[in-house]
C-alpha cells in the first residue's frame, strides 16, 4: 500500500486589487520596486495590473525539529502582483519581515509545483528565472489555495508570462 499524501500547509488565495492586500506587503513590494526598476518603469507597474492575489498559509504540522527548535511559522501571507511584464511577490510571517522578489515574465519559466515528495502535496507555482538585477537564476514557489480563484490566478500568470515572451 502507499502512503496518504500529506499537506504540511493549508492555503487560502483570493484576487483582489492592490488596497486591499496586507499594507505591510504592498509597502514591501513598492519597496523592492522603487530600488530595482528604474524611475520611468516604477511608475507605470501600479497602473499596468493585470492582477493581484494573496494567499494565507497555515502550517497544519510542526516537525521533530520545529518542536526541538521552537521555529517555523504558523501563518504566513503572500501577496502577488501581475503586470503585462513582470510578476512581483512578498512574504511574510509571525516571526519575519516581508521578504520581496520580481521577475521578468519574459525570461522566467513559470509552471505548476509538483512536489518532489511523493508523500507531500501541494499546490502553487515554480518560478524560474533572475530576479530582478540579480546575476544567477533562482528557483522560487509560491503557494496557492485549491480554490476555483486561485486555479483561475494560476492559469492567468501562465497565460501572461507565454504572453510575453
Amino acid at each position: 500500500m502507499g502512503e496518504a499524501m500529506m499537506r504540511e500547509y493549508q492555503r487560502s488565495t483570493k484576487e483582489c486589487r492592490l488596497g486591499e492586500l496586507r499594507p505591510e506587503l504592498v509597502a514591501a513590494i513598492r519597496a523592492y520596486l522603487e530600488k530595482h526598476l528604474d524611475k520611468d518603469e516604477f511608475g507605470g507597474v501600479e497602473s499596468s495590473i493585470v492582477l493581484c492575489a494573496e494567499t494565507t498559509s497555515e502550517h497544519l504540522k510542526k516537525g521533530f525539529m520545529a518542536k526541538l527548535t521552537g521555529g517555523g511559522d504558523k501563518i504566513r501571507h503572500t501577496a502577488m502582483v501581475l503586470t503585462p511584464s513582470l510578476l512581483i511577490w512578498s512574504t511574510t510571517d509571525e516571526k519575519h519581515g516581508p521578504a520581496t522578489l520580481a521577475v521578468r515574465l519574459k525570461e522566467a519559466e513559470i509552471t505548476d509545483f509538483k512536489s518532489p515528495l511523493p508523500q507531500i502535496e501541494d499546490d502553487g507555482l515554480q518560478v524560474v528565472g533572475f530576479s530582478l538585477r540579480a546575476t544567477e537564476r533562482m528557483s522560487a514557489f509560491i503557494g496557492l489555495g485549491q480554490e476555483t480563484s486561485a486555479q483561475k490566478i494560476r492559469e492567468t500568470v501562465k497565460e501572461t508570462a507565454r504572453n510575453a515572451k
